[in-house]
C-alpha cells in the first residue's frame, strides 16, 4: 500500500514561481489549488507564466544552476584538484556520501527534482481542462516541453542515484510520477524508470512535431506580429532536444541501435541550426567572446545567477580551500594540444594565480551567449554517433569533425575510438555534468586522480562510488 509522501517527494506547484503567492510552505498547497484552476489556465499569458516558472526552477543550484553542472557532479568526476583538507567540497571528490554535507546536497537535489516534476505535472493536467485557452498547436506544444523535461529530470535522478544499468538493470531505483498526487509512488526498478522515460519522450516528440524549430531553427528573431514565446527555441525543450534527449537515454539503456538513430538524425537534420562555434567569436570579440559556444547548443537554460556560480566556484580570487581548478599538469595532460579551442578560451593565467583557472562562465555583457547555460549539445550528438557507428571507420569520422571544430587535428586510423571518446569528453564537458555520468555508464574501473599531479594515479571506481544513496526520507516509511 502507498503511504503518504514526505517533505522530499509531496510536491506541488509553487506559485512563486509567477509570483502570485507565497510558497514558504509547499507542503501546505492543496495541488487543486483554485487560483491555478480559476485565474492561470485560462489565458495564453498565464499558460506562458506557468511554463516559464518551471524554467526558472531547474536553473537553481539544487539542480541544473550547480549540483547537475558545474558543482558535485563534476567533483566526483575527478575535474578538479581538492588536496587541500580545508576545502569542503573534497566529500564528493572523496565519494563520501554519508558526510553530512553530501547527504543535504544530495536530498536537496532529489526534493527539487521532484518538486519539479510536480510542477511539470500540475501543468499538464491544468492544460488539460482548459483546452480553449489556447490554439491547440500551440497547447500540443507546451504540453510536449513539460513532458520532455519531466522525463529528463526523472532521467538525471536515475543516472544519479539508480544501479550501474548495464550491470543491474533490474535493481531498485527511483520512483516516477505522472500526475499530481499526494501519495508515495513506488520505487521502480531501473529498467522500468528508463521504459517510462522513453514513453515520455515518444509522446513529447509526437506533440512537437510542429515545433517551429524543425522549418526556421532557433530564430533569435521573428516576424513581427508573431507571438514571441517562441524566439530561441533552444533555450526551451524543443524538438531536436527531445530526440538529443533520446539519443542520451537509449545510450544509457545500452540500445545503441536506437541511440545511433536519434543522435545522426539530429545530426544530419538539425545541425545547420546549430552551427559550430566560429573562432571570431572566441578570440576576437572584444569582452563579449562566447565561451559556452552557444550556437551549438540544442538545449540550455536562461540562468541570471550562472556569473555567481562562476565566482563562487572558479574565481582566481578565491581562497585555495574555496576554488575548484584542476592540477596545472593534469590540465596539459588533458588538453594536449593547446591550440585547442576549449584550453584557449576556458582557462586563463591571472595574477591572483600561478596555475590556470576556469572561465567558462565568467561575465560576459552582451550576445547571445550571456546568462545562457548548455545542457544538451551537438557535440555530444556526434560522440554518441562516433561510440555506436557499425565501422570505426565511420566512428572516427564523427569524432574527427568534432576535433576539426575546436582546432584540432584528425586522429590517425589507428587510434582507439574508445580512449579517443574517454578523452574528448573529458575536454567537451567540463561544467556541464556529463562526465561523472559517462563514467558510470560504461562502468569504468579507473579513472584519473585529480588530486595527484601525475598520470599514474588512479582512483578505483565501484558501484559504492558510482551509486549515490537514497535520501533516508524516501526509504525511511515504505
Amino acid at each position: 500500500m502507498m503511504k503518504k509522501i514526505r517533505l522530499t517527494v509531496k510536491i506541488v506547484f509553487c506559485l512563486t514561481l509567477i509570483g502570485l503567492v507565497g510558497c514558504n510552505d509547499f507542503l501546505n498547497v492543496n495541488p487543486e489549488d483554485q487560483i491555478l484552476d480559476s485565474e492561470l489556465f485560462k489565458t495564453q499569458s498565464g499558460i506562458h507564466k506557468a511554463l516559464n516558472g518551471i524554467y526558472m526552477d531547474i536553473t537553481t543550484p539544487d539542480l541544473y544552476g550547480k549540483n547537475l553542472t558545474m558543482g558535485a557532479i563534476d567533483i566526483m568526476a575527478q575535474y578538479y584538484n581538492l588536496e587541500d583538507s580545508r576545502n569542503s567540497k573534497g566529500i564528493f571528490a572523496n565519494y563520501s556520501y554519508n558526510d553530512n554535507e553530501a547527504v543535504s546536497t544530495f536530498k536537496d537535489t532529489w526534493s527539487a527534482a521532484y518538486r519539479v516534476i510536480m510542477e511539470c505535472n500540475s501543468f499538464i493536467k491544468h492544460m488539460n481542462k482548459y483546452p480553449d485557452a489556447i490554439s491547440k498547436e500551440e497547447a500540443d506544444m507546451l504540453r510536449g516541453e513539460a513532458l520532455g523535461l519531466r522525463a529528463m529530470l526523472h532521467f538525471d535522478m536515475l543516472r544519479l542515484f539508480g544501479p550501474v544499468y548495464q550491470n543491474n538493470s533490474s535493481a531498485e531505483a527511483v520512483p516516477y510520477y505522472r500526475e499530481v498526487t499526494n501519495e508515495a509512488q513506488d520505487i521502480l526498478p531501473a529498467d522500468k524508470v528508463v521504459d517510462l522515460i522513453e514513453k515520455d519522450l515518444n509522446d513529447a516528440e509526437k506533440l512537437l512535431k510542429k515545433d517551429p524549430i524543425i522549418e526556421n531553427g532557433v530564430q533569435t528573431s521573428i516576424d513581427e506580429g508573431t507571438v514571441d514565446y517562441f524566439e530561441f527555441r533552444n533555450r526551451r525543450m524543443n524538438y531536436y532536444a527531445i530526440n538529443a534527449l533520446q539519443a542520451r537515454v537509449y545510450l544509457w539503456a545500452g540500445n545503441t541501435d536506437m541511440a545511433y538513430d536519434k543522435a545522426t538524425k539530429v545530426i544530419d537534420e538539425a545541425e545547420e541550426w546549430f552551427p559550430w562555434i566560429k573562432v571570431e567569436d572566441l578570440f576576437q570579440a572584444g569582452d563579449n567572446p562566447n565561451r559556452i559556444f552557444s550556437t551549438e547548443v540544442i538545449f540550455g537554460i536562461e540562468n541570471h545567477k550562472m556569473y555567481n556560480q562562476q565566482k563562487n566556484l572558479f574565481s582566481p580570487s578565491l581562497f585555495l580551500s574555496e576554488i575548484l581548478a584542476p592540477h596545472p599538469e593534469r590540465l596539459d595532460q588533458l588538453y594536449t594540444d593547446q591550440n585547442d579551442y576549449r584550453y584557449r578560451s576556458w582557462w586563463q593565467l591571472t595574477a591572483e594565480k600561478g596555475f590556470k583557472t576556469f572561465f567558462k562562465y565568467a561575465e560576459v555583457q552582451a550576445g547571445l551567449s550571456q546568462y545562457f547555460q548548455p545542457l544538451l549539445r551537438i557535440s555530444e550528438m556526434y560522440f554518441i554517433a562516433a561510440e555506436t557507428a557499425q565501422t570505426e571507420n565511420e566512428g572516427l569520422e564523427y569524432l574527427n569533425t568534432v576535433r576539426h571544430h575546436r582546432g584540432l587535428q584528425d586522429l590517425p586510423g589507428s587510434a582507439n575510438i574508445d580512449d579517443e571518446l574517454t578523452a574528448a569528453y573529458r575536454r567537451e564537458f567540463y561544467g556541464e555534468g556529463q562526465m561523472f555520468f559517462y563514467y558510470k555508464r560504461k562502468d569504468i574501473g579507473t579513472i584519473p586522480d585529480a588530486s595527484q599531479a601525475l598520470a599514474f594515479y588512479t582512483i578505483s571506481m565501484d558501484a559504492s562510488k558510482y551509486i549515490i544513496p537514497l535520501p533516508d526520507d524516501e526509504i525511511e516509511y515504505r
